[in-house]
């Protein structure tokens, strides 16, 4: 079960920086789009933990 968790993070991981380029090209913004989209999910993990 953990290979597959591992799997699905890797495959989450690559398509996030990918989907996050994409949408800031020629912006200047990738990092702050970056930042915000882990916040994000640093926050959604942290609430899910509480209501569990």
């Amino acid at each position: 079960m953990q290979i597959l968790d591992g799997i699905g993070a890797a495959i989450f991981g690559v398509l996030s920086v990918l989907m996050v380029a994409d949408l800031t090209k020629g912006t200047g913004r990738f990092n702050i789009t970056q930042g915000m989209l882990n916040t994000a999910i640093g926050i959604g993990a942290g609430l899910s933990n509480v209501k569990a």
